[in-house]
């Protein structure tokens, strides 16, 4: 018989409380565990409870003069439709509880498919032994992780402060088959695949789009297995076919390379979560964060699946750690509870520029900041504040919705206004996004117990043109508009002089937003538009001044015009580097690629440290280092350390002024002038950075590299930028130059180095 006196507690929820969805959360915390204590879900009436259990490791500890140890447990339980009744058991001790699951009755549910393609068995790639990965088990996978979804986007919410709510699940996972052929598929990115299936479905008339959202996950998915050794994110990207994590709209889209590591049942589920069996690379692909255990690949694919799921809920990313940020590799501590390492960080900078980013701020924490430190406490999993507000008011997470809402949102792009029409909603948030990578920039929020406006104007804020303010309403209505309408549209002016007892009639001929004026006294009308074919015109004879054209204008985010060129080497400065102009132009040309986005600080601070060593050490005796290869062979010769930190800064200066000076080289040959330039840095990274990156400098730029601008945001649109595409190619001419000269330099003294970051 057992002499130790447990307890048991549940810590969030309570006896009685309902549920809009079947698997719950429970957590926990059981005092004085004994050696022959199993902690248990039992029914009242004795029927079978599925339920999945994992118990955090002993903590220790006093508690009024008694010496206790304590537990901490996460229990995954199924609810069936009406009252459960349960008992929670450890040892001796048990507690009862009841909980209540209602279907939820929408009209706006989730709805998730297996697809497969014309010619593929449907089988997704799984171990040799495994015999039951056919499309019937692959389905059940699926439909128990939507279900955990479902559990996660509750309980975040909760958190917050907004009950539990979360979205519905419209039916089991059910397979798609697909008029596309498997062989075609396999050359497609995942951009085409989304596309394409998007496509698929909307012709396909099965479902409501403007109600559902899909779910997808293709079975074709390929990985070829890694024989050379390299077990980096892009080699293994490499050698997949068929992959996705893509979502937006009414769709997500996965791929199920991983497929083989998740569970088919939910009694299984926390030991998935915690499996630390090794990936086998040589035939199974590893999506883990660099964990390569079977454990660490469903929790970061099942993260994925949750913030692509996000996106298709409206939601835009965050600089932060949450869920929408670069959080969601560690979502298995939410079932689990912290177990260990989750990988390496996806790298977001998060601190503003300038002086602000480099002081310590201590302050008292404030409701948003509060509820962001409990939920890191918690299990370190959250949804950023700004998105559980848009999930709290999205029609998706509201079960009393049966139709769309009532009313409607418009901006006006000349007054800068949003207005809720009709409805009695009210504006819950206003949101300034990236329109390239949806990364939140700013933000004005409106809680409910707060004054909620029907009105809201945007600030002039700078350099708009290449964000999309977002706005959500209390009824869920939702605006979405693109501000480079009104950061770089041309404002055309008319003043009309309207003679007495006439009338006017003001038309356009495109889309421009127009605004009018009109003073009765002097009779005159004052037009104001964003379109250049404004014309008024009245039914007697009026006068007019024409509309003043205003010349062209280069939007473009870097103007090489007005950056200072890298130094001439000739015999008038002995074939040298002349150290003070180098420096100078290094600072403009990192000054121009700061500008690509806050992601790239990184990047930007790596060439701005390795810049200032050099200016450190030319301070120091200006005359003896007027040329920067004297202040190298100086460094060089005159340390016990022939390879000094100031030699090497210059060497990942260089690599790096390498890979930007081949990237604006591959924008400037492109004749398509896409406006993809991805593949450009992609190639300019291949070549000049990546055999000196280790895996998680590797991992670092596979995420930057995604968040770039486009080519019209950086060099300007193709009316107004060809004198900045040519000062650009003038400009590489002795950028290329100095970057050429200090290659044969470190190779004639020997300074390369080979070493990976």
């Amino acid at each position: 018989m057992c002499d130790f006196e447990h307890n048991v507690q549940l810590s969030n929820v309570k006896h009685g409380e309902s549920f809009n969805y079947s698997i719950v959360l429970l957590k926990g915390e059981l005092t004085n565990p004994c050696c022959t204590g199993k902690l248990q879900i039992v029914a009242v009436n004795n029927r079978p409870v599925p339920f999945s259990c994992a118990v955090a490791e002993k903590d220790e500890g006093n508690v009024l003069g008694k010496q206790e140890v304590s537990q901490k447990f996460r229990v995954l339980l199924r609810l069936t439709v009406g009252e459960n009744v349960y008992e929670v058991q450890y040892c001796k001790v048990k507690i009862c509880i009841t909980l209540t699951y209602t279907a939820p009755d929408t009209s706006f549910t989730v709805v998730p498919l297996y697809i497969i393609c014309k010619g593929h068995s449907g089988r997704y790639q799984s171990h040799e032994p495994d015999c039951v990965n056919d499309s019937a088990h692959a389905c059940r996978k699926i439909t128990l992780a939507i279900e955990l979804l479902q559990c996660l986007y509750a309980e975040k919410l909760h958190e917050h402060g907004y009950g539990r709510k979360t979205f519905t699940l419209e039916s089991c996972c059910k397979p798609f088959h697909s008029a596309l052929e498997w062989d075609r598929s396999t050359t497609m990115t995942e951009a085409e695949l989304w596309h394409q299936f998007a496509t698929e479905l909307v012709q396909s008339k099965r479902y409501d789009l403007e109600r559902v959202k899909v779910v997808a996950f293709l079975s074709s998915t390929h990985f070829e297995g890694i024989t050379d050794g390299d077990y980096s994110y892009e080699n293994i990207r490499r050698k997949t076919t068929g992959h996705a994590a893509l979502g937006g709209g009414g769709l997500a889209l996965f791929g199920t390379g991983c497929l083989y590591t998740w569970p088919s049942s939910l009694e299984a589920v926390c030991a998935a979560f915690t499996s630390q069996q090794p990936v086998d690379c040589a035939i199974l692909l590893d999506d883990s964060n660099y964990r390569r255990t079977y454990g660490g690949c469903f929790a970061t694919t099942l993260g994925s699946v949750c913030h692509e799921m996000g996106h298709t809920f409206d939601l835009g990313h965050t600089p932060d750690s949450s869920i929408m940020g670069d959080g969601f590799d560690a979502l298995d501590n939410v079932f689990v509870g912290y177990h260990g390492a989750n990988g390496p960080k996806r790298i977001i900078h998060t601190k503003p520029p300038g002086l602000a980013g480099k002081l310590t701020q201590l302050k008292r924490p404030g409701d948003v900041l509060r509820q962001r430190l409990d939920a890191k406490q918690n299990d370190g999993v959250f949804f950023a504040p700004v998105s559980a507000l848009t999930l709290r008011y999205h029609r998706w997470f509201n079960h009393a919705q049966k139709c769309l809402p009532s009313g409607s949102m418009h901006f006006d792009s000349v007054a800068r206004t949003v207005t809720c029409s009709s409805g009695g909603a009210k504006i819950a948030l206003a949101e300034l996004r990236s329109t390239d990578n949806g990364m939140m920039h700013k933000c004005w929020t409106f809680p409910e117990g707060q004054t909620q406006p029907s009105v809201f104007t945007l600030p002039k804020l700078a350099n708009m043109q290449h964000l999309t303010l977002f706005v959500i309403d209390t009824n869920g209505n939702i605006l979405k508009a693109n501000l480079n309408s009104i950061s770089s549209a041309q404002i055309y002016k008319i003043k009309i002089t309207v003679p007495d007892r006439s009338r006017w009639i003001a038309r356009h001929e495109c889309d421009g937003k127009t605004s009018y004026h009109f003073t009765p006294v002097q009779r005159t009308v004052q037009i104001q538009s964003d379109c250049a074919c404004v014309r008024a015109m009245s039914e007697e004879s009026v006068e007019t001044t024409n509309a003043t054209t205003p010349a062209a204008v280069c939007e473009a985010k870097i103007l090489f015009r007005q950056l200072k060129p890298f130094p001439v080497i000739d015999e008038n400065n002995n074939f040298k580097i002349e150290t003070d102009h180098f420096l100078e132009s290094s600072n403009q040309i990192i000054d121009a690629i700061a500008c690509f986005g806050k992601l790239f600080s990184p990047i930007v601070r790596d060439m701005r440290q390795n810049v200032q060593k050099i200016a450190v050490k030319y301070k120091q005796n200006e005359t003896m280092f007027k040329y920067l290869e004297d202040l190298i062979l100086k460094d060089k010769d005159g340390n016990d350390n022939p390879f000094d930190t100031v030699t090497d800064g210059l060497l990942w200066l260089k690599r790096a002024f390498e890979m930007m000076e081949q990237f604006f080289r591959n924008l400037l040959q492109d004749e398509t002038c896409s406006e993809q330039v991805k593949p450009h840095l992609k190639k300019a990274y291949e070549e000049c950075l990546l055999p000196y990156h280790g895996f998680v400098a590797q991992k670092a730029f596979q995420l930057l590299h995604i968040y770039l601008p486009s080519r019209s945001s950086l060099l300007g649109t193709s009316e107004s930028n060809m004198d900045n595409l040519q000062a650009l190619g003038e400009f590489l001419v002795l950028f290329r130059a100095n970057l050429n000269h200090l290659n044969e330099f470190y190779t004639k003294h020997d300074l390369h180095r080979t070493y990976k970051a």
